[in-house]
């Protein structure tokens, strides 16, 4: 529905409620595992709201500046050493990602993104797997990097990881912690899952807000919706933070395993189609 290139709101009062659950649901997912949640909310943004991919993408990166800031604010003010950013990582995938994420926006309009589904698709199983003790240790990264001990291929793996979160983020509207998160894992054995969270929540502030940026240049993002959602995601965020950090490190593992799974199950047999 459009009006002067406006998508209006279809928030008729029978359907608040669930768009209320909706955004509580999103924020809280978001906030707990550290994947920016646009993986949930770009479903919620084509079905409900009618929106196309595309635009749905961009308004997802729009509400995922919100959530993923508010997850972050919480990590800071609790301080359990646990849950904090990995500061230098932080800094090595950050301006990259943000780069990627800047460029890929402008040619999304001709990149297919079926096979781009796939491969995401796959690398969460396997990144599922990990966290089930399928591969390796659920208990430590199966990496051959270490992140307390840097070599020189940190300098280089990690500026590349960030130029593939930016640019799945921008093409897919999902903030790109879905794929840090396991890909931190994945890529260093000294490092908490959980410091990978804090970490995504890190990256995807910036990531979301130039690629939102970069949407709303080029018409395929809708701030009205962002700003209907985002008081519901921000609370929704925020009960998150306060149940993350009550669940051990194992729990949170096996809790991002099932969502990994389901998330890469979903992908792949829609990339299908």
């Amino acid at each position: 529905m459009e009006n002067n290139g406006e998508y209006l709101l279809p928030v008729p009062g029978r359907k608040r409620f669930p768009l209320l659950l909706a955004g509580l649901f999103t924020g809280f997912v978001s906030a707990f595992f550290g994947i920016g949640g646009g993986i949930v909310l770009v479903p919620l943004l084509t079905l409900v709201f009618r929106m196309p991919p595309l635009v749905a993408a961009g308004t997802s990166l729009g509400v995922i500046i919100f959530i993923a800031g508010t997850g972050l604010t919480g990590d800071l003010i609790n301080g359990n050493p646990a849950y904090r950013p990995a500061l230098m990582a932080a800094l090595l995938v950050a301006p990259f990602s943000v780069l990627s994420a800047r460029r890929v926006v402008r040619l999304a309009h001709k990149v297919p993104t079926q096979l781009l589904r796939r491969a995401f698709a796959l690398l969460l199983l396997v990144g599922a797997a990990k966290n089930f003790g399928w591969i390796g240790s659920s208990g430590e990264g199966m990496g051959l990097l270490l992140y307390q001990k840097p070599s020189a291929a940190v300098f280089i793996v990690l500026p590349l990881l960030g130029v593939l979160v930016g640019g799945v983020a921008a093409l897919l509207g999902i903030g790109g912690g879905v794929l840090l998160v396991p890909g931190l894992d994945l890529l260093f054995r000294d490092l908490l899952l959980t410091q990978c969270r804090a970490t995504s929540l890190l990256i995807v502030v910036p990531v979301a807000f130039f690629g939102y940026h970069q949407h709303l240049e080029q018409g395929t993002a809708h701030w009205n919706t962002v700003r209907s959602l985002v008081p519901a995601c921000i609370l929704g965020a925020i009960l998150g933070v306060l149940v993350v950090h009550h669940v051990s490190v194992g729990g949170f593992r096996v809790g991002f395993g099932v969502l990994l799974a389901i998330v890469g199950v979903k992908l792949f047999l829609a990339g299908r189609r």
